[in-house]
């Protein structure tokens, strides 16, 4: 069958790189701070929200096994990064109430984006989001050249 590449859709990518600097600025942030929550449970659906956003993504780029994502990259701070705004306890709290068997292999349980995400401060690199190839074992975050 056809296999989408990145190119395909780019205005896609553009819309999502907007949508993320929205979240990031002006619902994660306010005044360039990390925002004050009115409630516990406010902050975790948020930080959950986020989650399943980050899910999909993680699950496009699995899906046709290409790193292309621009919020998935471990220096973007209005992509995946931008889950660090959330405090310790949120981020685990959001985490916990992922299915085990999602739709996403990296954001399983057992995986070290998971536990970087998990951690008191999220410190992302591209090991932390490298997919692992059910054909050969190996991670990769690079690009597949054009067959």
């Amino acid at each position: 069958g056809y296999r989408y590449e990145w190119g395909d859709s780019l205005q896609l990518v553009k819309t999502m790189v907007k949508i993320s600097e929205f979240i990031t600025f002006e619902i994660l942030q306010k005044d360039s701070k990390p925002r004050p929550w009115e409630s516990t449970r406010v902050a975790q659906d948020a930080a959950f929200a986020l989650l399943r956003i980050y899910q999909y993504w993680l699950a496009w780029e699995e899906a046709i096994e290409e790193a292309f994502l621009p919020l998935l990259q471990p220096r973007t701070a209005t992509g995946i990064k931008a889950f660090g705004l959330f405090s310790p306890e949120t981020r685990k709290a959001a985490l916990a109430r992922l299915e085990p068997n999602s739709i996403c292999k990296r954001l399983a349980p057992s995986t070290a984006l998971f536990q970087a995400l998990s951690a008191t401060k999220v410190s992302l690199t591209d090991l932390h989001l490298s997919m692992v190839h059910e054909d050969s074992g190996r991670r990769t975050r690079k690009r597949k050249a054009a067959s």
